[in-house]
């Protein structure tokens, strides 16, 4: 099974191609501003259903003879507590002074595309056990909902 958001890049090129395949335009990531981010329904955390979680609009504004365009788009967001249902949430070995420092073993163990501008920034204490809490940013495209993880440098999670 391929992951589109994978395939396109990141979230935000996946929801560009979803606009433009809606349209028939051919919109790119700078032609746009992604407004109104809503989670419309935090109780759906799954993809198995065909109800959606989130919805967006991309905004085009009008410039020289090109007219506004708007696209409301209905999609889902990751939800944290989810994606670690199956995984560890301790990790190790490195030492680390913000959370952001992490996203690299976090996506490589979840599979996924977390990017600093998805999480708030949690400063961590190098040299010593951390538990703090993963929480999506209110304005993030990809995931919400917050997890705690538990930050061992003498670990080897």
């Amino acid at each position: 099974m391929s992951d589109p958001i994978f395939e396109a890049g990141g979230i935000r090129p996946y929801l560009v191609e979803i606009a433009n395949d809606l349209t028939g335009l051919s919109l790119s990531e700078q032609d746009v501003s992604f407004d109104n981010l809503l989670l419309v329904d935090e109780n759906i955390v799954t993809f198995d259903t065909a109800e959606r979680n989130s919805e967006v609009t991309l905004v085009r504004d009008a410039f020289e003879t090109n007219p506004e365009v708007v696209v409301k788009l209905h999609y889902n967001r990751l939800y944290l507590p989810k994606l670690f249902e199956l995984r560890s949430t301790l990790f190790g070995l490195e030492e680390y002074t913000e959370l952001a420092q992490l996203l690299p073993e976090i996506n490589a163990r979840l599979a996924t595309w977390l990017e600093p501008e998805d999480i708030e920034p949690v400063s961590l204490e190098p040299d010593q056990v951390n538990v703090v809490t993963l929480r999506a940013r209110a304005d993030s495209l990809y995931i919400f909902g917050e997890v705690e993880l538990t930050i061992n440098p003498s670990s080897s999670a």
